[in-house]
């Protein structure tokens, strides 16, 4: 794991690869863990600036996803505890009749810069809201009516030098069914 993380993450977490193993290698491995028996597909791979970009990727029930910057000629993992983004709307593993809104909220030790969300990996336009320069949020009136079936949410955002990404999926019943849902799990 340690290789495929960004310079500044290597920092956030380690700052060497001992203390990463001591201290985050853990709590990352189980987050991780719903997908390692599980085929893996990638649903969202988006670049956001010059040198970012986010990915989120389903298993079975899981969901996740990253943020990565691009640096030395690759792409790597960026993951900075300080930046956090909350699923809020709907809540995740929820069951939704038909309609929705969708709220990301964040929080940083640094001014929020930007925001965004995918919904069913579609850019989805949402507004942006601030409570103070380190807490904002992103919401949106999901489409309507909302097929029936798993939906995913992924929401990025940087502070600063930082960026972030979280994913999180609900299931809706009651409206039209549209076909399968392999491509999002």
């Amino acid at each position: 794991m340690w290789a495929t993380l960004s310079a500044a993450t290597q920092c956030h977490l380690g700052p060497t690869i001992d203390g990463f193993r001591a201290r985050s290698a853990g709590a990352l491995r189980r987050e991780l863990a719903p997908f390692a028996h599980e085929k893996v597909r990638i649903f969202l791979e988006e670049q956001t600036d010059v040198d970012l970009a986010v990915e989120g990727i389903s298993g079975g029930a899981a969901v996740f996803a990253a943020a990565f910057r691009y640096e030395q000629g690759g792409w790597y993992v960026a993951i900075d505890p300080s930046l956090r983004i909350q699923a809020t709307l709907p809540r995740p593993g929820s069951r939704i009749f038909q309609r929705t809104k969708v709220l990301a909220e964040i929080a940083a030790r640094v001014p929020v810069t930007s925001a965004s969300v995918w919904f069913d990996g579609s850019f989805f336009p949402a507004e942006g809201a601030r409570t103070d320069a380190e807490h904002a949020g992103v919401l949106g009136e999901a489409p309507q009516p909302l097929r029936s079936g798993r939906h995913i949410v992924v929401a990025f955002a940087t502070a600063g030098e930082s960026a972030a990404a979280r994913a999180w999926s609900f299931t809706s019943y009651g409206g039209p069914y549209r076909g399968s849902l392999a491509p999002y799990g």
